[in-house]
């Protein structure tokens, strides 16, 4: 995974890890949460569901194992 920066991983339940990507933008895509696509794809042991948290308004999920999810939501 060398280049790709997933700003926060949150250890759930050991050894389950759910990585975060934070983005600025109110209307994240799928192409913004690609670090935490490789991330579950390189570790599908250790991590089966990630999140994008954003400006968006309302919680969706763009991909199965990908939410995206308000700020205000946290």
């Amino acid at each position: 995974m060398s280049g790709t920066e997933i700003p926060a991983i949150v250890c759930n339940k050991y050894p389950e890890i759910i990585p975060i990507e934070v983005k600025t933008n109110e209307s994240p895509s799928l192409a913004d949460a690609s670090s935490i696509r490789l991330f579950l794809n390189t570790y599908p042991k250790l991590a089966r569901n990630g999140f994008v948290v954003s400006r968006c308004r309302v919680q969706r999920r763009p991909d199965e194992n990908i939410e995206v999810a308000p700020w205000r939501n946290l």
